[in-house]
Formats: structure tokens, sequence, C-alpha cells
């Protein structure tokens, strides 16, 4: 007698006892005890930052262990990579420029009955801050300010410069100064308040004497436009750098203005001092001029030996001197020149 093969299927586990009946005769029960395995619960919830910056490592995440299960799935963003704990309850993540989820499945591997449902947590990925400073040209013994560019939002600025004084600031506008000349590193870290992102830039300046003149700058930057610039027209001596007004146009440029007076006063010829504006510049409306100490220095740069008078409204003359080959020098009564 044959008995042909018989299947039963069932979700549910428990004790089956299987009894055979023919003709009549009962056989002996077969028990056995079925056991029904399932995937292990959806892990819960991620613990770890929701928002990280662009290229940031090791960033930590983790669940707690899911009852039954012996091994643990991740997924990161696109461009992220898991550097430590795949397979387990811990991971460590360097991100990529990509947001996206960060997702995880419980799974036991003994029982063949597969994973379970991911749990899923968005992560935002935030820029790094693009920046960049000037100068990367700077003066000795006068004051270099430098300034920051970075496109949007509120940063705060960190900055480190090689051999100045001071060497670090915490302001965004910092006023350094150098005693020695020479290529300096100097360092900008910006740090977006919002996301707390931060990057670095470095840039080597260049630290020199002042140009002794306005001729001086010219020469050396043919582009040079009109303006104000700080000149040391006896270098390393011992007058300090002050700024002038440099015509940069007429006549080829290189004109610095040491005087603007005013038709119908005498005031300019009151005394060797500085008189009227700080600087003297081609819009004062009061009578300024340098001092006679200031003019003097100036027509010991050698070449430095030629005045201009240049009327430019009906009560007004300004005074320029510059290089040339010209045999001309400034009179040696400086406060009596009209």
């Amino acid at each position: 007698m044959c008995i042909r093969d018989r299947s039963i299927t069932t979700a549910d586990a428990g004790v089956y006892s299987l009894t055979v009946t023919k003709g009549g005769c009962t056989g002996r029960p077969v028990t056995t005890v079925v056991t029904v395995n399932t995937p292990p619960a959806t892990p819960a919830a991620v613990t770890g930052p929701s928002s990280v910056c662009d290229g940031q490592t090791d960033v930590a995440y983790s669940i707690v262990s899911v009852p039954g299960a012996n091994q643990y799935n991740w997924t990161v963003p696109s461009g992220a990579t898991i550097t430590s704990g795949q397979t387990t309850t811990n991971i460590a993540v360097t991100f990529g420029s990509a947001s996206g989820n960060i997702s995880v499945t419980a799974e036991n591997t003994t029982n063949g009955c597969g994973a379970s449902s991911p749990n899923n947590y968005a992560v935002t990925v935030n820029p790094l801050p693009v920046s960049t400073f000037t100068p990367t040209t700077a003066y000795t013994e006068i004051d270099n300010t430098f300034t920051p560019t970075v496109s949007g939002g509120s940063y705060s600025y960190s900055w480190t410069f090689q051999g100045g004084t001071p060497a670090t600031s915490t302001v965004e506008n910092p006023v350094v100064t150098w005693n020695s000349t020479g290529a300096f590193n100097v360092s900008l870290e910006v740090t977006n308040v919002s996301t707390g992102c931060s990057s670095t830039t470095t840039e080597a300046v260049t630290v020199s004497l002042p140009p002794a003149s306005c001729l001086a700058i010219i020469n050396a930057n043919p582009s040079a436009t009109d303006g104000v610039y700080t000149i040391d027209p006896d270098g390393t001596g011992g007058n300090s750098p002050f700024d002038a007004y440099c015509d940069m146009t007429t006549d080829g440029g290189g004109w610095t203005l040491v005087m603007r007076v005013m038709g119908g006063s005498n005031a300019h010829v009151e005394n060797n001092s500085a008189t009227g504006d700080a600087i003297p510049m081609p819009t004062s409306t009061v009578v300024s001029k340098f001092s006679t100490a200031t003019i003097t220095s100036l027509l010991a740069v050698p070449g430095l030996n030629i005045v201009r008078i240049k009327p430019d409204a009906t009560d007004r003359t300004i005074l320029y001197e510059r290089s040339t080959s010209d045999a001309d020098v400034w009179p040696s009564n400086l406060e009596c020149i009209y």
C-alpha cells in the first residue's frame, strides 16, 4: 500500500498531528511542532543630525537593536559613504554634496525570512560658503583694511595674519599692519551662522614699502585711476606714509595734489602747517594743503621736481607736482604760490 505525499500550508505556529485512517483502521498519530518565522520589526527612530555640511566626515547615526535581528542594512544619500558600522546599530558617515535619506532595515540572516521595511531619516546637506578677500598686496607702516566677499547669508569671520598686528581677528573688516616686507599668509575662515558650515581661504599677501609718489604708482600700474593712494616719499626714513590724491589722467598721470587754493584767500600762507582738509582733494571747498614738510619730502624724491598749477574755476587753483625732465623746481618760498 502506498500513500501519496500530501502538503499542508499554514501561517499559524503550533503543534500539528497527522493520523491516517484506511479501511476502518487508524494508524498511530504523528506529531510535529510548526514554528512560523517573520522578518524583524522595522527599526525605531534613527538618532543623528538631520542637517550636515558638504564633505562633513564621521557623522554618527544609530538605532536601538531590534528583537530577533542579527544584522542591520544601511543606505546613505548619493555621494556619501559609510566609513564604519555597516551591519551594526551604529554607523559613521562621510557626506558628499547631496541631501537624501539615511535608511536602515533589520534582518535575521539565519531564518531566511528577509529584512524588515526600512526606516527613512531625511538629512539635508548644506553647501560650504565660498569666500575671497582683498587685498592681496599690502604696505608696511600703514593700516591695511581687509574685506571679505561671501555670497548670501549671514556669516562669522576668523582671520589669521602671519607676521601682522593683530595676528588674529574676528571682525568682518580687520585693519592690519606689518613692520617688514615679504610674503605673508592670510587665512580667512567663514562660518554660516545658520548652518554652522565653514570654509577656509588662504592667500599669500605681498607686503612692500609704500610707493614713493603717484608717479611711482602709475609707472608700476599704468591702468591706475584717479583717487586717493598711500605714498611714502622717504621710504624707510623717519616720516610716516600718508594718503594723497593722485591725478592719473592728465598729461600721462602720476600727479600728486598738494594744495587747493580758494580765490581771495591767503589762508595757505599763514603758516607752514597743513591746512583745510586732511587730504587736499579736487573737490575741496576750503583752502587745503599739505604742510611744507610733507611737500618738501615729496620734492626730495629723485625726479620729482616740477609743479603744475591748474586753475579749475574762477576762484580756485590746484597745485600738483610730478617728475618730468623739466628742470623747473618748486620755488623756495613754498607758501607764497597762488
